[in-house]
């Protein structure tokens, strides 16, 4: 099954043209010279943001009083530390990545799931540190005690993943949310935005955000170049990793269901549907797989838990009603009021992205209008792009399970692996004024994140 790639060059001719008819002021300008080497100009750029992140950190830790002292009770004397030459050495440094949810990853890849409440935490990350720490970074264990070093081996796969993401958003973005501007000059800068996230603390410490994002943009490459098995293998395991991986199946759905199907035999549209199902079952089987394992955990011993006998005992359902507060309008109360106003700019952003878009092509899918339809507005809207809909329709519908049933304020990382970049270019060839407020969003949003979280500070 291969996917429909429309004609882009005859679409950025068009783009073009609109372009030139700009006001000098909105159209983009002066040369481009780091598209010369824009994977290893990008590479550096996420590099360069590692460190600047981790130096606001450290330079934090040093010289603001933690609002907590969990970090030194956790990493206090410990006998499997005495004798470490290097243990001493690397805590100071290494202790500004633990803080929050980095506490129940490094210890379930220390201990695995002891506790119910832990299974709010998927296992892909605790499982890659535990494998690097066994292999990769086992020569440590002489100088650094285990914990150490599974420390140490997720700060890296964290590291390492967000500094690859950023690089496959290069590739990738010319064939996604907008497939029109099939321009190097938006691919770099996509990634180059992503680089300056405002969830920028999150995607170096101890968090599932930067591997997420990297096996989701992963995912919606090989989707866009219509690979749609290897596709639904990635996605499978963005769903060890964070739980709104789930929703990738839609794809499935989309691109096998609903488009081009308006002239497919009964026949046909029966194998389309059955490809679909067993797509989607694969991306599910990741959170199935660690359901289950909940399941047996808790439900088949002699004293089952109450969440058993629900109609579909989901272990993960329960815990984040049970012990995190989460679940439909659970967080719209008055004392919550704070948190809605820091994820304020962060939903204004998703709906300056997604409510244009829909208005302009939400019935537009391909095969169900003619093709003159189709082929006009790609003409007369210069932000038309049938392939775009999937993806704005995802963006939707996790705007709206962030804004009902999430602690809204961790929007901003929960958006880390979306392109909400695209909304500043989208704005950007009208007027240059949003997009240097949105981009000092980014940064100033960022960079106070460094300095909450690195102390220990809420929100987080």
């Amino acid at each position: 099954m291969t996917t429909v790639v429309p004609d882009n060059r005859r679409r950025t001719a068009i783009v073009n043209r609109k372009l030139e008819r700009l006001p000098a002021t909105a159209r983009p300008t002066g040369t481009w010279t780091p598209l010369e080497r824009p994977l290893r100009t990008l590479a550096r750029l996420a590099v360069a943001s590692r460190f600047a992140v981790f130096s606001l950190a450290l330079a934090s830790h040093r010289y603001i009083r933690d609002y907590d002292a969990s970090v030194d009770t956790l990493l206090g004397p410990d006998a499997d530390a005495d004798g470490k030459l290097l243990e001493p050495w690397l805590r100071p440094f290494a202790s500004v990545y633990l803080r929050w949810d980095a506490f129940y990853f490094l210890h379930i890849a220390e201990e695995g799931y002891l506790f119910e409440q832990e299974h709010a935490f998927f296992p892909l990350l605790p499982l890659l540190m535990r494998w690097m720490a066994a292999t990769v970074f086992s020569p440590l264990h002489y100088v650094l005690s285990h914990r150490m070093v599974l420390l140490l081996s997720g700060i890296v796969i964290s590291n390492v993943a967000f500094i690859l993401a950023a690089c496959s958003l290069y590739r990738q973005v010319p064939h996604l949310s907008l497939a029109i501007f099939n321009d190097r000059r938006f691919a770099f800068l996509s990634g180059a935005l992503f680089c300056l996230t405002p969830s920028a603390m999150f995607m170096s410490s101890i968090y599932t955000e930067s591997i997420f994002a990297l096996l989701s943009f992963t995912g919606m490459e090989l989707y866009a170049h219509g690979r749609l098995w290897p596709a639904a293998a990635v996605w499978s395991l963005s769903s060890l990793a964070r739980s709104n991986g789930i929703v990738y199946a839609g794809f499935f759905v989309y691109e096998l269901l609903i488009r081009q199907t308006r002239l497919i035999g009964a026949k046909h549209l029966l194998m389309r549907c059955l490809t679909a199902v067993m797509l989607s079952a694969m991306v599910i089987g990741g959170m199935a797989c660690f359901q289950w394992y909940g399941y047996q955990q808790y439900c088949l011993g002699d004293t089952p838990r109450p969440w058993c006998q629900a109609r579909v005992p989901l272990l993960y359902s329960f815990v984040q009603v049970e012990y995190w507060n989460c679940g439909f309008l659970r967080y719209f109360e008055w004392k919550q009021l704070p948190n809605f106003a820091l994820a304020l700019p962060m939903l204004v952003l998703s709906a300056m992205g997604i409510v244009p878009d829909t208005v302009e092509a939400s019935t537009i899918v391909d095969g169900i209008l003619p093709e003159a339809i189709t082929n006009h507005l790609a003409r007369t809207q210069l932000y038309f792009s049938p392939n775009a809909l999937p993806f704005i329709y995802l963006w939707a519908l996790l705007l709206l399970y962030a804004f009902t049933s999430m602690h809204v304020q961790v929007i901003t990382r929960f958006f880390s692996s979306m392109h909400t970049h695209h909304v500043m270019y989208r704005q950007w060839t009208r007027s240059p004024l949003w997009p240097r407020i949105l981009l000092m969003y980014f940064v100033g949003y960022g960079l106070c994140g460094v300095v909450l979280f690195s102390n220990f500070f809420p929100p987080a």
